[in-house]
């Protein structure tokens, strides 16, 4: 037991080393020439806290440069990467009514095409839906995916596997616009008793009131 400071002052590059039985495997360490800390496991933080938003991770940067901040990395450094290879993930987990852990929502991180120069990644969200972990939102290749992984021909791609698929516009007053494609029509209009209004460069070029009458 340590009471107070404790400073540790060498010139060595591994100022500290901790390993299990002399085995060579330095679970936790000290690189004061490189300003590091290593840890070669896990790093479990636990509070019980009931008041408090803990356990907190802070990163804190107090340079005054515009072009560096903080930074948290995953870094999969494999000899050579691979095609698809996940490159990092973040899990959010909690107990169902059943005290069951549960995966509620993570992140993924995948190189999709590791040829150099022309590199393809891919960044996804998946969220429990009806108890099923989903393909919410995938960030492909600079095309954006809401309910597919795999977004094409488009910069926006949203997939729906029922009976209808549709794209919803909400003002805060309740005014609704519905983009929505089903078996055999597409829909395209509102989901009030709003009008419809087509137009060039801002300006309206044919309008479709509640009553069915164009202009």
């Amino acid at each position: 037991v340590i009471e107070g400071s404790m400073i540790i002052d060498a010139t060595g590059t591994e100022t500290l080393l901790i390993r299990k039985d002399s085995d060579g495997g330095d679970v936790f360490t000290v690189d004061t020439t490189n300003s590091e800390v290593s840890i070669d496991g896990d790093l479990n933080i636990t509070s019980s806290s009931s008041s408090d938003a803990k356990p907190l991770f802070i990163l804190t940067n107090t340079n005054t440069s515009s072009n560096y901040a903080g930074e948290v990395s995953f870094y999969k450094n494999a000899s050579a990467g691979s095609d698809s290879d996940q490159l990092g993930k973040i899990v959010f987990y909690g107990n169902d009514d059943g005290s069951t852990k549960t995966n509620f929502a993570s992140i993924f991180a995948y190189s999709d095409d590791v040829s150099n120069g022309t590199e393809d990644g891919q960044l996804r969200i998946r969220t429990i839906a009806n108890g099923t972990n989903t393909d919410t939102l995938t960030m492909r290749s600079g095309l954006v995916g809401i309910g597919t992984a795999s977004p094409s021909g488009a910069k926006l791609h949203v997939y729906e596997g029922g009976s209808s698929v549709s794209l919803k516009v909400e003002r805060g007053d309740g005014s609704l616009g519905l983009i929505s494609a089903g078996g055999s029509t597409t829909f395209f209009g509102t989901g009030d008793a709003t009008d419809v209004e087509i137009g060039v460069n801002s300006s309206v070029n044919m309008k479709i009131d509640a009553n069915s009458r164009i202009s």
